[in-house]
């Protein structure tokens, strides 16, 4: 819980307290005063309906009466309102727009949302250097300090575990996996922390 949220509880608390009206205050802050998990969710939609927009895909509607959909979506919803990175924020975003926008298999979809929250930023980064043909000595996804060598060895056995890459180079699976994330909204290829 941030410290802003505390603050927010707090005051609704505290609020509650005073007589005759406190019950009435405390229940208008508590609809006034967005939480920080509103907070999350609604810039999540709004970046996810802008990037919609320009990219200019049609929306399945249907999708929003399917079961296994909503349960995809709230998976993804779950991951965005805990996820501080910004370019996994934008990856689950991509996986969204490839669940609202085309035809998909609910089998390996999932298992995208589950792989995106359980692999390791260098086995991310190291993906994303396979995908993109990019030397990873020269490229830094998620830090600003040189990469250790241990962990990226971790990472690339990670995605061998996954059979998403053989050695250094992606397997079928590991590229429809890259495509489902990595694209339409490329990552941000700076050098810079990409926190939210």
């Amino acid at each position: 819980m941030s410290n802003n949220d505390i603050i927010r509880n707090s005051l609704i608390g505290l609020s509650s307290a005073i007589p005759n009206i406190g019950g009435s205050v405390s229940l208008l802050l508590d609809k006034a005063i967005p939480s920080e998990v509103e907070n999350r969710t609604n810039s999540f939609l709004l970046s996810l309906d802008k990037a919609i927009r320009v990219l200019g895909r049609d929306i399945r509607n249907e999708r929003w009466e399917d079961e296994k959909f909503k349960s995809l979506f709230r998976k993804v919803l779950n991951q965005i309102i805990s996820e501080h990175v910004q370019a996994r924020c934008i990856m689950l975003q991509n996986i969204t727009i490839h669940l609202l926008t085309d035809e998909w298999c609910h089998n390996e979809e999932e298992f995208y949302i589950y792989l995106v929250e359980r692999l390791s930023n260098y086995s991310i980064q190291y993906l994303y250097c396979c995908y993109t043909n990019t030397p990873i000595d020269d490229f830094r996804l998620f830090c600003d300090y040189p990469i250790l060598q241990e962990y990226l060895m971790n990472g690339m056995a990670e995605c061998n575990r996954y059979l998403l890459t053989r050695g250094k180079s992606l397997t079928p699976f590991g590229k429809r996996f890259c495509d489902f994330i990595f694209s339409p909204s490329q990552l941000l290829q700076s050098t810079t922390h990409n926190n939210i």
